[in-house]
């Protein structure tokens, strides 16, 4: 993997919350409002291919967030596909750090 195709983890999924599909995400990043500047994320799963995904809407959810992706509407959905997985962007939309 070149370093241009190299992508940071902005977040782990850690399991699916409701009956609408949502995500409960532990941030790994400095600012969760990071995420009002994200759509389209690809989501890394051990031993199984990147999968694009965008993220429709999300919202703080101490100690974490809650994030709703596009196309994933139910939680057996997301638990087969996102669950225990890392949200990853490309290096060219990473935040920058804090002073």
């Amino acid at each position: 993997m070149s370093a241009a195709d190299e992508r940071i983890t902005v977040g782990y999924v850690v399991r699916a919350k409701g009956v609408r599909g949502e995500v409960k995400v532990e941030p790994l990043t400095h600012s969760i409002e990071r995420f009002d500047l994200l759509s389209a994320v690809v989501v890394e799963r051990a031993g199984e291919p990147a999968r694009p995904l965008t993220i429709d809407r999300w919202r703080p959810d101490p100690p974490g967030l809650l994030v709703k992706f596009r196309g994933i509407d139910a939680p057996e959905q997301a638990r087969e596909t996102v669950v225990k997985g890392y949200i990853t962007v490309a290096r060219a939309d990473v935040a920058p750090l804090p002073a």
